[in-house]
């Protein structure tokens, strides 16, 4: 309980570091506002809307504070965050988005509004496969027939007896 209160204590004291905190608030609230727009590429938007957002009220935070010699780190920093983000976003989207269609259409309670997204289909190979024939001899011709097609012949009981 001691801990808690130096921690809190520690805080209070330290405006900048509230500043931060709600700031931090700020941009993730942003990003995801932005982030859920229904625009093209809304996600790099709302990376780069954090990052500037972050740069300017980092700089007015050391402004306002006097903490000069934490303005080239702060600013590093967000840089850094800005790079990872848009990382973890590229391996985030692997998927391919671009035959998405907006659909609308009713029932006799309801109008919906849908947007589809078409599987990943991995396409197979077109695989021929060639069938080994079968040469029967005949009297006049040859008779080639396929060996999937033909069955065994039954002989007549007459042949045997022979």
């Amino acid at each position: 309980v001691n801990f808690f209160n130096m921690v809190v204590d520690y805080v209070k004291s330290d405006m900048f570091m509230v500043y931060t905190m709600a700031m931090f608030v700020i941009v993730v609230i942003m990003t995801y506002i932005i982030r859920k727009q229904k625009i093209k590429h809304s996600a790099n938007i709302a990376i780069i809307c954090a990052i500037v957002f972050s740069m300017i009220t980092f700089a007015l935070a050391t402004i306002l504070f006097n903490n000069s010699g934490t303005l080239l780190q702060v600013l590093l920093g967000v840089l850094g965050s800005g790079i990872i983000a848009f990382i973890v976003k590229f391996f985030r989207m692997t998927l391919d988005y671009s035959g998405t269609k907006n659909i609308q259409f009713e029932d006799d309670e309801y109008y919906y509004y849908v947007k589809a997204v078409p599987k990943l289909n991995v396409t197979e190979k077109d695989v021929q496969v060639k069938h080994i024939h079968e040469q029967v001899p005949s009297n006049t011709m040859t008779n080639i027939t396929f060996i999937k097609d033909t069955e065994p012949e039954e002989k007549d009981s007459t042949e045997d007896s022979n």
